[in-house]
């Protein structure tokens, strides 16, 4: 969703207008109308253009914008949480979220939330709230921010305890988050929570049913047989998805990539997660280093240097740098 605050003429309820920019049919120009945006999912938007006029229900495809007034905690809490000042954004985002009563606004809120915890690694934290986010809305399009687990170095799984209060909501998403959390702990497959992702993979929802999918190649890559023609199956499979939620998908390819020793094609998906996904802090940070040990296997060190090195300059708390230091020992940490 693209917004932004608006000074627009007063609404019914004393706020200011909300103004929504539409595609035109005919031509690159967008038209906009001004009302109350009155719900804002991922399938359409609803609009009042007046007191007495009838709700009007736009496809989310004619949508280029929307210009709304946010609550000063609210354009807070983003400013704070683009300068990383995670806990600050935490308690702006809260405090609007006890004031804003527009249910999609709410969702935005919620949607700092989960980013907040996911720039800190915790996945408990952002599962609660992305949770409320795709109950109120299935069609959400922040499902970019499933605080999923795609590779366990990368970020650690809530504890098994976390895991089981989390699996408690019964909802097939939390079974999808928590198979996810559980499917391995100290290097060993966990059954059950393989065959919840199996069920999922047949699952009604396509969002759902794709991901869980996509957990399972984690099981399929502990066997090192995925060939070459699978993993182009991978590919085709994940170039189906929308952009946001290919995530796992650049960490799992590039893992097929370096069993199949294509060193290469491995540092290609990886950085893709900084490149594209960096609100999942710990995965883009992982993303970049092991990129960075793959150039460096596929002999160009000096690419491997500077990705390294920005590495540590990009996300100095990540618990990645530790093989990005290992790295630069090996070569030397200035850049020739």
């Amino acid at each position: 969703m693209l917004f932004a605050a608006s000074a627009g003429l007063l609404a019914g309820n004393g706020r200011a207008e909300d103004i929504v920019y539409l595609r035109s049919a005919t031509s690159s120009v967008q038209l906009p109308t001004r009302g109350m945006v009155i719900d804002y999912t991922g399938e359409t938007l609803t609009l009042r253009t007046g007191p007495t006029a009838a709700e009007r229900i736009i496809p989310i495809a004619d949508v280029v914008r929307v210009e709304t007034h946010y609550l000063e905690a609210h354009t807070r809490g983003r400013e704070l949480l683009a300068a990383g000042k995670i806990r600050e954004a935490e308690e702006q985002f809260q405090l609007a979220l006890e004031n804003e009563e527009r249910p999609w606004v709410r969702r935005e809120l919620l949607a700092g939330l989960v980013r907040c915890a996911l720039f800190e690694d915790d996945l408990r934290r952002a599962a609660i709230r992305f949770v409320s986010i795709i109950e109120s809305d299935p069609h959400s399009m922040d499902w970019g921010l499933i605080p999923l687990v795609w590779d366990t170095e990368a970020v650690p799984p809530p504890t098994e305890a976390e895991t089981r209060a989390f699996q408690a909501i019964g909802t097939p998403l939390a079974t999808l988050i928590a198979a996810s959390w559980n499917l391995e702990r100290n290097g060993r497959r966990n059954p059950d929570a393989e065959a919840a992702l199996q069920a999922l993979a047949s699952d009604a929802d396509p969002t759902r049913q794709r991901l869980a999918q996509m957990q399972l190649w984690r099981v399929r890559l502990t066997t090192h047989a995925v060939t070459a023609s699978e993993l182009r199956r991978w590919e085709a499979l994940a170039a189906d998805l929308p952009p946001s939620l290919r995530a796992g998908a650049h960490v799992l390819m590039g893992q097929a990539a370096l069993q199949q020793q294509d060193a290469l094609k491995a540092a290609a998906e990886w950085m893709w997660l900084p490149l594209r996904h960096a609100e999942h802090r710990g995965l883009a940070a992982w993303g970049q280093v092991r990129a960075a040990e793959a150039m460096q296997a596929a002999g160009d060190s000096a690419a491997a240097r500077y990705l390294a090195l920005e590495a540590e300059q990009r996300f100095p708390e990540s618990r990645a740098l530790k093989r990005s230091a290992a790295l630069l020992k090996t070569m030397g940490r200035a850049i020739e």
